[in-house]
C-alpha cells in the first residue's frame, strides 16, 4: 500500500544565525522525521513549522504497549526520536495532566531535561477508547546542552532581571529552567515580589544577559 502523508506547512523566514546553524542537520533531521511518519501509516495529516520536527499528526491508528494511556502517550513519544525529542538523550517526559471524554483520552506530557524543565516544550497524546494513538501536538524541542550548571546564582538572576525592566532594587526569585527558544541554553524562570503584571521573567543563567518574558498564568504554580 502506499503511503501518503498530507503536510500543511508553515513557512517562516529564518534569518541571522539561527539560518546558518546546520542547514544539512536540518534536511537529515527532517528526512528522518518524513521516514518516521511514513512507518507510522497512511493518510497522515502532518502540520510543520519551522523545525524539522511535525507539530500536529492526525489520522493515526497506533497500538502501544503500556500499563495505562498515561504511560502508552509516553511511550509513543520516546519510541519516536525522530519526530520528537531527537537521539541525543538526556530528556524525560513528566504527567501534566489526563482527561476524559466519550470518545477519547488526552494526556499531556512536559519535557525535562536532566531534571530540569523545559520552557514550554509539552506535548499531547490522543488516545481512542481502545488506547490506540490517534492524534499527537508537540512543541517538545531534542537538546543536547555542554551542562545545567549556572554561572550566577538565583540571586545575580533576579537583579539581572530587574535591570533589565529599569527596576530598582527589590526582592523576588529565581529558578533553574531550560529556555528552548532559538538557542536552547540553561536559564532562570525569576519572579518578582510585587510585580502587578503577574509576567513571569527569563535570564541566562551563564551571563546573565535578559532572555524575555512570559504571562505567569501559563506556568503552573508560578506567579500566582
Amino acid at each position: 500500500m502506499s503511503h501518503r502523508i498530507v503536510c500543511l506547512a508553515v513557512v517562516l523566514s529564518i534569518v541571522g544565525p539561527v539560518a546558518q546553524a546546520g542547514p544539512r542537520r536540518g534536511h537529515l533531521e527532517r528526512r528522518r522525521a518524513e521516514a518516521a511518519l511514513t512507518r507510522l501509516g497512511p493518510d497522515l495529516t502532518v502540520r510543520w513549522a519551522a523545525a524539522p520536527r511535525p507539530v500536529a499528526i492526525r489520522g493515526l491508528d497506533v497500538s502501544v504497549l503500556g500499563a495505562d494511556n498515561a504511560d502508552r502517550a509516553r511511550r509513543f513519544v520516546l519510541q519516536h526520536p525522530d519526530l520528537f525529542l531527537g537521539r541525543a538523550g538526556g530528556s524525560r517526559l513528566e504527567l501534566v495532566d489526563l482527561r476524559e471524554t466519550r470518545s477519547q483520552r488526552v494526556v499531556r506530557l512536559r519535557q525535562r531535561y536532566r531534571g530540569l524543565e523545559v520552557v514550554g516544550a509539552r506535548v499531547t497524546v490522543s488516545l481512542d477508547l481502545r488506547g490506540h494513538v490517534r492524534a499527537v501536538r508537540s512543541s517538545l524541542t531534542p537538546l543536547s546542552l555542554p551542562s545545567t550548571t549556572a554561572r550566577i546564582d538565583p540571586r545575580a538572576a533576579v537583579a539581572a532581571a530587574r535591570r533589565a525592566l529599569g527596576l530598582g532594587d527589590g526582592q523576588g526569585r529565581a529558578e533553574p529552567v531550560v529556555w528552548s527558544e532559538g538557542r536552547a541554553r540553561l536559564a532562570y524562570r525569576v519572579v518578582l515580589a510585587g510585580d502587578p503584571s503577574f509576567r513571569i521573567y527569563f535570564v541566562d543563567a551563564v551571563d546573565g544577559s535578559y532572555l524575555g518574558a512570559r504571562r505567569g498564568a501559563i506556568i503552573e504554580g508560578v506567579g500566582r
